[in-house]
């Protein structure tokens, strides 16, 4: 568990697929974009 809600993580998974970073589908995620994904996590 990371400590948040459940409609800020749907929230940001949202916004990542309207980015084109991920595709979610049936309780999948597929990532499209590692690399802006991974610059994320330096910010």
């Amino acid at each position: 568990e990371i400590g948040t809600a459940r409609e800020v993580i749907s929230r940001q998974l949202s916004e990542f697929q309207r980015r084109e970073w991920i595709v979610q589908s049936r309780g999948n995620i597929r990532l499209l974009d590692v690399a802006a994904l991974e610059q994320l996590t330096r910010q």
